[in-house]
């Protein structure tokens, strides 16, 4: 996102054709949600990994991986929205809430 536009519009994109989905019977709404939930099932898969490795704080792997994902969508929808005043956050505060700190 900090780069370009392409990830920001994918992302907003994703979103409103979710929400539009639910209310009209769009060919794609399913396929959509699949692809959601398997990318969701895979990150909560790597947190459990760090999680193994004890590099990443304990706790409900698919719980953290919606929250890694709200937080994205909704910087993108920040993005859209505050265009040239955008600070994308640092990866340390994106992932604080996941990673342990290394001592």
């Amino acid at each position: 996102m900090i780069n370009g536009e392409e990830l920001t519009h994918l992302l907003i994109l994703i979103n409103q054709s979710l929400l539009a989905g639910s209310a009209t019977a769009s060919k794609h709404y399913e396929e959509i949600l699949q692809v959601n939930a398997r990318l969701l099932d895979s990150t909560a898969q790597l947190i459990r990994k760090g999680q193994q490795l004890g590099e990443f704080y304990s706790g409900d792997a698919q719980e953290m991986a919606v929250l890694f994902y709200a937080s994205i969508q909704g910087l993108a929808q920040m993005k859209v929205l505050l265009k040239s005043n955008f600070t994308m956050p640092s990866p340390a505060i994106l992932t604080a809430f996941l990673l342990k700190e290394r001592k």
